[in-house]
């Protein structure tokens, strides 16, 4: 409720909308300001009573004292107290003397109340506002209110004194630069060639109402806001603020919640004071204007609460803060980078001062402000933060380094201001250190920036130019020559460590104040004058101008949270790396711990399914037909055999060791970083005559119903090795394997041998055909149960530098000397056009191996599921507050299929968002999204951690039955098994997050060199391009947004389209539109191409 009191008395009005409050009530609204003017006037006539008013002249500025006098006494100065944070939220006072704005008073009740006269306020007198302000306190303020309490401090007041600007305190909205989460989520789902169920997942684990949040402001150094979670609405959730206000922002902006902090009915008497909807930016702003806040004692009691909680970590960081204050000095290494949980991080710290209790949630929370107090020294990962607890302990030298090149910096500045001052230089034997570090690394830049310009133009694109140097591929050269220039210095390098931080691996995101000590040096070097902005962008290209960096480097591998054995972060990985190596030297020997149960699978062929061109063979497929007394084929086994690894080494292995660390292979188009070296797949593990293998079977019918299963150790031999135009060509289909489209840049591709299709015998095809039938039946299955199929087509990207094979050289940073490449890859795209994301899926030669793969996952699930094996199991969760997705499927999707089954985009993407999040967990939960009861990944353990896992607790299993005689079937025994439930749980924390983040890696890198490719080809003419292109909207902005997410239609993958509505389109985008586009520009640091918008060709009808 708000109400609007005027002296004619009062009138209510029940708002549902902002925006239908600010629309209906315009008059009010203007009828407010005019009150305004006039307690303004008011005020004008007082302060010339005042001692400390000191009149100026028309257009002369005030005195500092007299402005601070001015603002003090209009109640327009911000309280910015420099002490702690307050536990109260400080009480707003909108009130004037002929009209007052104010909120349903402070009845606790979950429904509003009509309101009472209060009667007519005070006439506008001459005399002194504050005590105008005093009487109307007296006759309607709330009684007993003491004004002078801590609750009238700032709650935003920090110690700091920011280089940033700092919002309003009360402006909760999410920063302008910051991408939409669900925009950005399915841009990657359109980028994923062969996506899994969690990597086209668009939502994030659900908070539930009553959990207690922390709300961080993205890249300024803020003091975090505690709030409890109300509720999720499309894009947005809504949360309640120790401040008593209401704010909407998303919940990946959310970096802690403690679940279960209050009971969710305390929330249900605010509920009628907050919006029932999202709300946009105007909308917003609107909001702060008016102060459409709960009335405080309908909030009253949940401010407390969470008052109280924090009340309380304050006082645990009081009781421990010679402790939390020296925290890096205690958990750091001098060298390496450290990882840790907070609650691990907790016990270290001040776990010993609680023996006898567990450490409180208060408490926690106290030592996680002290670590993100401790500004650098401490990272997290905001991607996955909320959900793992992880902190980075950054090493003492990674520190040291930091703060020495600060430093530098400030006395270089110092030295410029005192030039500045005295309009000369000052004398070099006045020079501060840090100067002549800067001046000598400044001057060695210069020489480097002109050697490097001589053979590659610098552009304001994100990366600099191809080389000038044209060196084709023979079977004796490569494409790129190595040239060695300047040394650098110890210092130098100093500095380079720090650009690379800042540019490379980009880990000052949460720390503006050492982000914007980058730019002093790019001006020093002077060599970017038509750069728009000296930011990261321009600090990569300055790192490739001087030879530390390839001229056409990945940056995706330097994420430190990816942390690749070769990214240089941490030296007992690279130890652990080279322990692998000399294991190959030495020769290693495996001992088979299945051996003994092995079933000889002799001359049943076994067909490997996969790209000519695969590093290692996981899986192959067999079938054995079973014929009725009339020998038709009623019923057939299926048999998935998987590559049986850890079979070979326990969980203490160093193989086992790398592969926990890395969780799971990461396949990038200019080299692969596999979980396990390629020396134990290609010599002992990967799929060949004579390997062993975990075979997961099912005997199934006609219709793909499931009607026995088993998991049975085992070895192959007649293996049959098959690329998918093989099984195309031997199921009589007509799909093309060539692509669509092909683009080259960096001259002629290496010549390829060309690979006949391998001939397969008359049983082996009528095998396929088998296995084709009954993989069509399994896919109708998972249709009716509600599975989705996707259909992504992302162009293949392949990198040549030599003859033989693609990829790149190993490559690094290079802090000691220069080095300049002549020459350039050459880069190839192929791509098929664009086709329905929501295609049936029931055609296509990956229709086998897909069904086939996924058969032997609900085996695996269902098998450990009967056994009660703790396991890691993967599912989906809905959203309780959003429709049903099995009535919307049943209501809305099935009735908008056209000829080929496919719904239209915005439908497919509605029931996406419906059928709910992915979750890992140890329970089996139904995947609706495959339209599967359970489901756990089984069938790669080659290149996925948690595979090996499921094996390693499928075999203890096997064994365990073996020895006894007995089926494990409904047991609760855990003791034979080699993770229990705990350690399952605690895996699993750590692993979902690395997937994702490893996925994001891949797909990440396929784009870099994809926008490398539309580089050259648009900006140096490398390769011919059209003057427009076709795109189809998939996602529109939300909030201030300028783009709309799109896929090329011609090439398949998604760029991002200026709103047509911002270059004066009468039309604004909607999903599933057409549109003509041309190129804007492509960014090679951020991996995007931009595009505008020429005309609307079709228009989605979706209203």
């Amino acid at each position: 409720m708000l109400h609007f009191v005027y002296e004619q008395g009062p009138r209510l009005f029940e708002v549902e909308h902002l925006e239908q409050l600010l629309e209906e009530h315009k008059e009010q609204a203007g009828r407010l300001v005019e009150t305004f003017k006039l307690e303004a006037d008011a005020r004008n006539d007082d302060r010339h009573s005042r001692p400390d008013y000191h009149p100026t002249k028309a257009g002369e500025p005030m005195s500092p004292v007299s402005m601070r006098a001015e603002l003090s006494s209009s109640g327009l100065a911000r309280r910015r107290s420099r002490g702690k944070l307050s536990a109260y939220p400080g009480r707003q006072y909108h009130s004037s003397g002929a009209a007052l704005l104010q909120l349903h008073g402070n009845n606790p009740t979950a429904s509003p109340q009509p309101v009472t006269d209060i009667g007519s306020p005070p006439k506008l007198e001459s005399s002194p506002i504050r005590e105008r302000l005093k009487l109307w306190q007296e006759q309607f303020g709330e009684r007993g209110m003491d004004l002078l309490r801590p609750d009238s401090v700032d709650d935003f007041s920090d110690t700091y004194n920011h280089l940033t600007r700092l919002g309003d305190p009360d402006d909760m909205r999410a920063p302008e630069d910051e991408e939409d989460a669900d925009t950005q989520a399915l841009a990657e789902m359109t980028q994923n060639r062969y996506p899994e169920p969690e990597d086209i997942d668009i939502g994030r684990r659900f908070l539930r109402r009553g959990d207690l949040v922390e709300l961080c402001f993205s890249q300024a150094e803020r003091e975090p806001v505690l709030a409890v979670f109300v509720r999720n609405f499309e894009t947005q959730s809504q949360f309640y603020t120790i401040h008593g206000k209401w704010v909407h922002r998303r919940q990946r902006e959310v970096q802690y919640n403690l679940p279960g902090f209050m009971d969710p009915a305390m929330l249900d008497s605010i509920l009628p004071y907050l919006p029932r909807a999202e709300v946009t930016s105007e909308m917003l702003d609107q909001a702060r204007m008016f102060d459409f806040s709960v009335p405080r004692g309908t909030g009253s009691a949940i401010v407390e609460r969470i008052s109280e909680f924090y009340r309380e970590s304050e006082s645990a960081y009081r009781k421990h803060a010679s402790i939390l204050d020296n925290a890096h000095r205690i958990l750091a290494h001098p060298t390496d980078l450290r990882f840790g949980s907070l609650e691990r991080i907790a016990q270290k710290l001040i776990g010993q001062q609680y023996t006898n209790t567990e450490i409180s949630q208060p408490a926690i929370y106290a030592v996680r402000k002290a670590l993100i107090h401790a500004g650098f020294a401490f990272g997290l990962d905001s991607r996955s933060h909320r959900t793992t607890g992880v902190f980075q302990i950054r090493s003492k030298a990674q520190v040291q380094m930091v703060d020495g090149v600060r430093h530098w910096l400030r006395e270089y500045q110092d030295d410029l201001a005192l030039s500045a001052n005295y309009q000369k230089d000052v004398p070099e034997s006045q020079k501060k250190e840090g100067t002549r570090v800067v001046e000598r690394f400044v001057a060695t830049a210069k020489a480097l920036i002109a050697e490097s310009r001589s053979t590659r133009d610098v552009t304001i694109h994100g990366s600099v130019g191809p080389s000038k140097v044209r060196i084709p591929i023979t079977p004796t050269q490569n494409s790129t020559r190595e040239i060695k220039s300047r040394r650098f210095s110890p210092t130098d390098a100093q500095l380079i460590r720090f650009l690379e931080a800042w540019s490379t691996s980009t880990i000052f995101k949460r720390h503006p104040r050492i982000g914007a000590l980058g730019p002093v040096l790019l001006r020093a070097v002077g060599a970017y004058d038509d750069h728009p902005l000296l930011g990261q962008d321009t600090a990569f290209v300055f790192l490739q101008e001087i030879g530390v960096l390839l001229p056409y480097e990945n940056r995706v591998r330097y994420d430190e949270h990816l942390l690749l054995p070769s990214s240089q972060h941490s030296k007992p990985l690279e130890h652990l790396m080279a322990s692998l190596l000399e294991m190959e030297n030495h020769g290693a020997k495996f001992n088979d711990t299945m051996k003994h149960l092995r079933k000889d699978w002799k001359d049943l062929a076994v067909f490997c399914i996969d790209s000519a061109s695969a590093m290692e063979i996981d899986d192959g497929i067999s079938v054995e037909p079973i014929t009725n007394e009339n020998g038709a084929e009623e019923e057939a086994w299926i048999h998935v055999h998987v590559a049986n690894p850890s079979a070979f080494f326990t969980r203490e292995h160093l193989l086992a060791k790398m592969a926990g660390h890395l969780t799971e292979s990461i396949y990038m188009p200019e080299r692969p970083f596999t979980m396990l070296p390629r020396w134990t797949t290609e010599k002992h593990f990967s799929l060949a005559p004579d390997r062993p293998v975990l075979t997961f079977s099912a005997r199934v019918n006609m219709k793909g119903e499931v009607k026995e299963k088993t998991i049975t150790p085992g070895i192959i031999h007649n293996v049959v090795p098959l690329t998918p135009a093989d099984v195309s060509q031997s199921l009589g289909m007509k799909q093309s394997e060539t692509a669509d489209v092909e683009l080259i840049v960096g001259g002629r591709l290496p010549r390829k041998e060309h690979v006949k299709g391998r001939n397969v015998t008359e049983s082996q095809r009528q095998a396929l055909v088998l296995l084709q039938r009954i993989a069509t039946g399994r896919h109708r299955q998972r249709r009716q149960a509600g599975g989705l199929f996707i259909n992504q087509s992302f162009p293949e990207m392949t990198v040549y530098e030599g003859w033989k094979r693609p990829g790149l050289g190993w490559s690094r940073p290079h802090r000691d000397q220069a080095h300049f490449i002549e020459g350039d890859p050459v880069i190839h795209l192929q791509a098929k056009a664009y086709q329905s994301w929501f295609t049936a899926g029931d055609e296509g030669n990956d229709l086998l191996v897909r069904e086939s793969m996924l058969l032997a996952c609900a085996i695996g699930a269902e098998w450990c599921k009967e056994r009660n094996i703790p396991v890691i199991y993967r599912g989906t969760i809905r959203n309780p507050e959003l429709p049903d997705p099995e009535v919307y499927n049943r209501e809305v999707v099935q009735p908008s299929v056209d000829a080929y089954g496919q719904p239209p985009m915005h439908i497919g993407l509605r029931y996406m968002q419906l059928l709910g999040q992915t979750m890992v967990s140890t329970t089996p939960t139904k995947h609706r999204f495959l339209g599967l009861p359970q489901y756990s990944k089984v069938t790669s353990p080659l290149r996925r951690y948690g595979d090996i896992i499921m094996h390693w607790q499928i075999e203890a299993a096997l064994r365990e039955e073996a020895s006894t005689g007995k089926s494990l079937m409904n047991s609760t025994r855990e003791d034979y098994l080699p993770f229990s439930r705990i350690e399952v749980d605690k895996i699993i924390n750590r692993l979902q997050p690395r997937e994702r983040l490893i996925s994001r890696a891949s797909r990440n890198a396929e784009t870099f060199w994809l926008a490398q490719l539309f580089f050259r080809a648009y900006y140096f003419k490398e390769a011919a391009l059209p003057e427009s292109f076709t795109v189809l909207v998939y996602s529109t902005p939300v909030g201030r947004n300028h783009f709309v997410g799109t896929v090329l239609k011609e090439y398949s993958f998604d760029v991002d389209m200026t709103r047509p509505e911002l270059l004066g389109f009468m039309e604004e985008a909607r999903v599933g539109d057409t549109w003509e586009v041309k190129i804007d520009n492509v960014d090679a640091y951020v991996r995007r191409v931009l595009v505008t918008p020429l005309r609307l060709i079709e228009r989605a009808d979706n209203k």
